[in-house]
């Protein structure tokens, strides 16, 4: 299984959003899961670790990141320490954040490319 943790994603306004990959490297391309926590919450809390994993071993790469305006930083990706960018969060910002993971699960350019299933 492969756990590539912590990559950087540009977010809105380029901010820095920390993600993570999770698949089992079998050379087999396989479906996409891009996991999105919720307004509060960020990628590693609670079980989301667990999901990644049990997702890739269902045979799904699963993408899980956080926002780029939900409190948290690259260097603290599980701490509430950016106020000032939870000021500023809303849906918007979000929905931009996501559709950059998607172009970046899409870009055929990156290591990880091979193993995801595009439906196009």
């Amino acid at each position: 299984m492969i756990i590539h943790k912590n990559f950087i994603v540009s977010g809105s306004d380029c901010k820095p959003m920390s993600t993570d990959l999770t698949l089992l490297n079998n050379g087999t391309k396989k479906p996409l899961i891009i996991y999105a926590h919720g307004f509060n919450g960020f990628k590693d809390w609670a079980n989301f670790n667990l999901i990644a994993q049990q997702f890739a071993e269902a045979g799904f790469v699963f993408v899980k990141f956080n926002f780029s305006h939900n409190g948290t930083t690259p260097n603290h990706p599980e701490e509430f320490v950016d106020l000032e960018a939870y000021a500023q969060n809303n849906y918007t910002i979000q929905l931009d954040d996501l559709g950059n993971v998607l172009d970046w699960c899409l870009d055929e350019r990156h290591h990880y490319a091979e193993e995801i299933e595009l439906y196009k």
